[in-house]
């Protein structure tokens, strides 16, 4: 069973290539932000970890968290939210810990960029058999949609900066292409294979447990009801609880005991340290929006004062795909305003092409299960960022969430726009210039050459466009 299970993490011998190109890419990323934060980041011994990494770490709303987890084991997250998070990283926490009295040089940043590399390889990787074996395009087709999901911005930025985005991403992928290829063969989901799924999906984010409980019922349907799969909901819930409930009692609460004390000590020796923290806190409070009620649980996380209108232009469908210039990566609870405007109208074109190619291959794709899947996934993540308001004046940094959705949806537009040189459903490949015009005499021809140029030039431009100003960033900023 293991064996079958581990299966489906062999790189099979055609996306060797594939897997390597990914797997530089990444690194190249990740090289760029260690050598960013280099200097501070490798220090070693007894230091102040938080004032380290938290106070000099900047790239958007991405948290620094795991390195200070990994260097001295402070959690300054909401463990409820990623109860499975702090697992991951204690092993790394306890290697580091140990080499760090010899050496005193800190290699959180290099465990860390371990995890971020191989869950970025893999969700590349998932990603690409999911367009390629269930979406069913050419080979070519599905490099280059995946290569033009990770052109844009805040999933390029996903896999290289250390947060638990990159894993929810790779979780995601797997619960996609698993599903996907359940659908396709009509075969049933298995109890073990939910319970897995709904354990690591949910365990890294609570929220992405929904995803997967939405995905046993499109591959099961009824039967997604019966007790072995009730239990395979249960189960994972409960262990999870479990989990938890000890990281909350051995470290979560004697650390809130320690901060208490040191924020009395500070403001004993510093009469204007509440004062200076005030002015800060109330200018988080005015970027956080308008919550239901301050004081009540998951409603304080809220939003009902921020502009949707501009949210979805400037940042869900905007700085999500294409940085802006002004305020790049800039932290919208440190310095940037919720809503920075392009300079250049013509980013607002490429962005709506973007928004438009992604809305015709819902369109078209429509009847697909997978694609009804998805759609359900987007739904759910628009009601808690748009209706609810749950990050709202950072939405862009949870791109990993729901942004694939954008390629698989191209992908069903290419696949079922009829081709004059193969039947259709045989998957061609990406279109030499020949081939686009030893198909030109058929519409449909064309128009199905035109789909995947029309990919091809946005993510020839936005790796361009973003990995300048992400490279330009790291290096101007040092």
């Amino acid at each position: 069973m293991l064996k079958k299970l581990l299966h489906i993490f062999a790189i099979r011998r055609g996306e060797r290539w594939l897997a390597l190109g990914a797997l530089l890419f990444f690194v190249l990323l990740n090289a760029l932000l260690i050598y960013r934060y280099y200097d501070r980041f490798t220090l070693g011994g007894n230091l102040g970890f938080w004032t380290i990494f938290y106070k000099s770490f900047h790239v958007s709303g991405f948290d620094a968290y795991a390195y200070i987890t990994m260097s001295n084991l402070r959690i300054h997250y909401v463990t409820a939210r990623h109860p499975l998070y702090l697992s991951l990283l204690l092993p790394f926490y306890w290697l580091n810990s140990w080499q760090m009295e010899y050496t005193h040089y800190n290699l959180a940043v290099f465990f860390e960029a371990f995890i971020v590399i191989f869950c970025a390889v893999y969700s590349f990787l998932f990603l690409y058999r999911t367009l390629h074996e269930v979406v069913e395009v050419g080979r070519k087709d599905a490099v280059l949609l995946t290569v033009f999901f990770f052109s844009f911005a805040h999933v390029m930025l996903t896999a290289m900066v250390p947060d638990h985005f990159v894993i929810s991403l790779f979780l995601l992928m797997l619960t996609v292409y698993v599903v996907g290829r359940r659908m396709k063969s009509g075969r049933l989901l298995l109890p073990v294979q939910t319970a897995l799924l709904l354990f690591f999906t949910a365990g890294i984010t609570v929220t992405n447990g929904v995803k997967t409980i939405l995905a046993a019922l499109f591959v099961n349907g009824r039967k997604a009801f019966r007790w072995p799969m009730l239990l395979a909901y249960a189960v994972p819930v409960v262990l999870l609880w479990g989990i938890w409930q000890w990281q909350y009692t051995a470290y979560e609460v004697p650390q809130a005991e320690q901060v208490k004390k040191l924020e009395e000590n500070a403001k004993r020796k510093d009469p204007h340290f509440a004062e200076r923290h005030k002015v800060h806190d109330d200018f988080v409070k005015r970027q956080n929006g308008v919550p239901v009620a301050e004081d009540v649980p998951l409603l304080e996380w809220s939003d009902v004062g921020t502009s949707r209108w501009h949210s979805v232009v400037d940042n869900l469908f905007g700085e999500t795909f294409i940085l802006h210039r002004d305020h790049l990566l800039e932290d919208v609870l440190q310095e940037r305003p919720v809503f920075v405007a392009y300079s250049n109208p013509f980013l607002y074109v490429l962005e709506a092409m973007i928004v438009v190619l992604f809305a015709v291959g819902v369109w078209v794709g429509r009847r697909e299960r997978l694609m009804q899947l998805l759609l359900t996934w987007f739904a759910f993540d628009m009601v808690m960022h748009l209706g609810f308001g749950f990050g709202l004046n950072e939405v862009y940094i949870m791109a990993a969430h729901w942004t694939f959705i954008v390629p698989i949806a191209v992908g069903y537009l290419i696949k079922k726009t009829p081709s004059p040189s193969l039947p259709q459903g045989e998957g061609v490949g990406f279109l030499s210039l020949g081939e686009v015009r030893k198909g030109s005499s058929s519409p449909s021809g064309r128009l199905q050459g035109v789909f995947r140029w029309v990919v091809a030039m946005l993510t020839v431009w936005l790796l361009t466009y973003n990995g300048y100003l992400v490279i330009t960033y790291l290096f101007v900023n040092k």
